[in-house]
């Protein structure tokens, strides 16, 4: 984050003009008599409080190349801004009846200062108490209000708070003549002008505190579960050898007892064909002695075999229910990884927050950073731990009941299947052009696959942070338009009005922005002959409302030269000598000293005298033209 930016500065100090300014916010102080308004400060220029200032467009190119190097994500981002580094601050009006958001804070910093007041215009915000103080400086009627000294919000605190026990603020400002309010702002935002940080630093020390007793409980009920489960495997070994053995001891007696069988059927057989008996009649009796005795043994062997199998099944119970117990222990485990990193990252919002408060937090940030390192060790050790279970835990996954597996398949037959299932693999490769490629290699591309992908990421977060900030900067520049609009509809509107009074009559502007239309409204002397149609009125009246309109226009545009030509031709004597002499002294006005008026007409200028700031030029009449020529220098001059 900011901490980290820092560093980078610092390391590469030597490639800058200019070092850079920032975080702002560092450098920005509340008075302690407008503490109630600290929440509306930050909310109107939280924007700019983790900024950085640098003096030319290289510099600026070479942090964000740093940033860049970082990787930072778009929230951890800051804004870069190129302003002059210069010794003086800027001139900012004072509005002696009202509380300006310029006057709340110190800013020791002259360019941290100029910055506030060209991007944030901090000197022509101003702040209320409450709602009711904030709408005491709406000025004009309705359809004509505007704040007081043209200001462009009023921001006053709200008695609730946020999520993060931040105060909310809300806004008054005016549009089209009305005015809108945007209420409970700030509802995330966690506070930075004014926090506790002894406490913070408290709370997380607290909290670090109890994630390692939690880790250490979890790390001992883990290897207490591991020695009973590897007991448990021991014991589950030697009577699953122990089966085995009597198993086999049973084929054996099984093959034994039928082979005897088979000699006992050979020996009745020769009997009935033989003259002496006795000897097969003994070889009978002692086959018959043999049979008893395996039938015994074989009788012997089940009893056994259930007697395991009886005290298997304990085993395996005990086997599940530690299995179970170790999947508990490692959801836990899981569990309290997710509660290590939500920690972390707490500590680094903490972090980032104690930047911005001063360079005197240092040794403070240092025993972050330590406690950080010890959250990561404590992660990879509790990995580690979970590694362990779940490797242990696919070792042992016991599905034989007890009963023989009988396989379907002979040898020839299983190895043909893997013989063919080996050929597929190979078509596959063959087919994915992997033929040549070793494991190795394929993992290398993969692994420099997601290093671009990785790098490709993070230009599209750098990019949407560059989007989000010209939006900003256009959102902004917007207000500035619209407020400049709004003051040149106002002048025009003033100025065409005090026009038609001079000649005992009102009117005004109408600028429709919806319909991209301007109209004009006269009213004479009743309030019958309001007209909204130029056209229905008189020819003089028609000539004199367009001149007054032209001289709104021009009065509110910065051109060095206007021209009006056969201004006068439709209106009769009595209005053409007002309308000459108010464009006289419109001319003549203050406003209009840097500003030459060149008004053609053929009519007579008798009425008119001519002085120092007033000249008068008379072309000839072309009928006593002898072809085409000029104005004499002895004409000009008289």
């Amino acid at each position: 984050g900011t901490a980290q930016i820092l560093e980078a500065i610092k390391q590469n100090a030597s490639k800058f003009r200019n070092k850079p300014i920032g975080p702002l916010g560092l450098y920005i102080k509340m008075k302690e008599e407008y503490s109630p308004f600290k929440s509306c400060v930050e909310e109107h220029i939280k924007n700019y409080l983790r900024a950085f200032v640098v003096s030319c467009p290289a510099d600026k190119n070479l942090l964000l190349g740093l940033m860049k190097q970082l990787r930072l994500s778009i929230n951890d981002t800051p804004l870069v801004t190129i302003a002059p580094y210069s010794d003086k601050f800027h001139n900012i009006p004072v509005f002696p009846n009202a509380l300006q958001m310029s006057r709340t804070i110190n800013v020791e910093n002259v360019v941290v200062f100029n910055v506030l007041v060209d991007m944030s215009r901090i000197e022509s915000v101003l702040l209320a108490e409450n709602y009711e103080s904030a709408c005491g400086l709406i000025q004009g009627p309705p359809g004509q209000q505007y704040l007081l000294y043209d200001a462009t919000y009023v921001y006053y605190p709200e008695s609730n708070h946020g999520t993060n026990g931040n105060e909310l603020v809300s806004r008054l400002y005016t549009r089209n003549g009305g005015t809108a309010d945007q209420l409970n702002m700030g509802k995330g935002r966690r506070p930075l002008i004014g926090v506790d940080i002894e406490q913070q630093k408290n709370s997380c020390i607290e909290r670090l505190e109890e994630a390692k007793e939690e880790y250490a409980a979890a790390k001992n009920h883990s290897d207490e579960l591991l020695q009973i489960y590897k007991l448990e495997k021991k014991n589950y070994d030697s009577y699953f050898q122990e089966l085995q053995n009597l198993d086999e001891t049973k084929s054996y007696c099984l093959h034994r007892r039928e082979k005897l069988r088979r000699r006992r059927e050979e020996i009745e057989l020769a009997q009935h064909n033989a003259v002496d008996i006795s000897d097969l009649e003994k070889e009978r009796d002692f086959l018959n002695k043999e049979i008893e005795v395996c039938r015994v043994r074989l009788d012997l062997i089940d009893e056994q075999r259930l007697q395991i199998i009886a005290e298997i099944e304990p085993l395996k119970e005990e086997c599940n229910r530690a299995l179970k117990v170790s999947e508990d222990a490692g959801k836990n485990c899981l569990n309290f990884e997710e509660q290590c990193e939500g920690i972390h990252r707490k500590i680094s919002t903490f972090e980032r927050n104690i930047v911005l408060l001063g360079d005197d937090l240092k040794k403070f940030n240092d025993e972050i950073k330590t406690y950080e390192g010890k959250i990561s060790e404590m992660d990879e050790i509790c990995k580690e731990k979970y590694q362990q279970i779940s490797e242990a835990i696919s070792l042992v996954r016991p599905d034989w009941d007890g009963i023989p597996v009988e396989v379907r398949m002979s040898r020839e037959q299983i190895e043909r299947q893997l013989a063919k299932a080996q050929e597929k693999v190979t078509r596959e490769m063959k087919k994915r052009n992997m033929a040549e490629i070793s494991q190795e290699a394929a993992e290398a591309q993969l692994a420099a696959a997601k290093r671009v992908y990785m790098a490709k990421q993070n230009e599209i977060k750098i990019a949407e942070g560059k989007r989000n900030s010209l939006e900003a900067s256009i959102e902004h520049r917007l207000s500035l338009w619209n407020t400049f609009q709004r003051y040149i509809q106002r002048q025009a509107t003033k100025s065409f009005n005090e026009c038609l009074n001079k000649r005992g009559s009102s009117g005004a502007l109408i600028f429709d922005k919806k319909a991209k239309k301007l109209s004009l409204k006269v009213q004479q002397t009743n309030e019958a002959s309001l007209s909204d149609n130029i056209k229905n009125m008189s020819g003089g009246e028609r000539s004199y409302a367009t001149l007054a309109f032209l001289l709104a226009l021009g009065s509110c545009s910065e051109t060095p030269f206007h021209v009006l030509d056969e201004f006068d031709v439709f209106m009769d004597s009595l209005s053409r000598q007002s309308a000459i002499k108010e464009l006289i002294s419109h001319a003549r006005s203050n406003s209009n000293k840097t500003r030459q008026f060149i008004f053609i007409t053929p009519q007579d200028l008798r009425g008119v005298q001519a002085g120092s700031d007033l000249s008068i030029f008379k072309l000839q009449s072309p009928r006593n033209l002898q072809g085409q020529s000029t104005i004499s220098d002895e004409y000009i001059q008289n």
